[in-house]
């Protein structure tokens, strides 16, 4: 499926009837001009920096005493993801047996707050492939955020090592087929 055509699927599920009314815009504080500046933060990315999207639903119990999905729950949505596409496209019809990936680094960052019952698109792409790991980029979308085409509200990074399951020791190198796999969602 081409990048533009993802994308209107994206932007298709977030429009999803069942979102959540945009938050409340922030007013500008009238002490600005004696506040020092704010270094700018960097851009969410935009679902054209991702190679394969997984459409969930928020959970009731993923919010948080204070009306919003609670950070941790985000590591889960990425860690969804990223085994989704492993059992759908890397391990098809796996060997036996099959090496697994271990998170060894993860790094989040917050854009824009998620809640239930919004319905969310989980993003995946491949960063760096090593001999044997993986640098993911992942990303949540939302409803109600973005400009002309929606960013991430949640956006990082994990490192999977792969490691044979009963050893636990670092594979050797990863195997022909999930590398083409893996190969497939990389991006600059």
């Amino acid at each position: 499926m081409t990048p533009p055509a993802r994308l209107a699927q994206v932007q298709a599920h977030l429009a999803s009837p069942t979102s959540s009314p945009p938050p409340p815009a922030r007013s500008a504080s009238s002490s600005s001009a004696t506040q020092p500046a704010k270094p700018s933060r960097p851009r969410a990315p935009t679902a054209n920096e991702f190679r394969y999207f997984l459409p969930m639903q928020t959970r009731w119990n993923d919010n948080d005493s204070y009306g919003h999905m609670n950070n941790a729950i985000y590591s889960h949505y990425f860690d969804s993801v990223t085994n989704a596409y492993l059992l759908h496209h890397a391990y098809p019809s796996p060997p036996a047996p099959r090496p697994i990936g271990l998170i060894v680094n993860s790094a989040t960052t917050y854009a824009a707050s998620v809640a239930y019952p919004q319905p969310v698109v989980a993003a995946l792409a491949v960063s760096h492939l090593g001999t044997r790991s993986v640098t993911w980029r992942v990303a949540l979308f939302a409803a109600e955020y973005g400009d002309d085409e929606p960013r991430a509200a949640a956006y990082g990074e994990m490192v999977h090592v792969f490691v044979d399951q009963d050893s636990r020791r670092p594979v050797k190198e990863l195997d022909d087929g999930m590398r083409a796999a893996l190969q497939k969602l990389v991006v600059q």
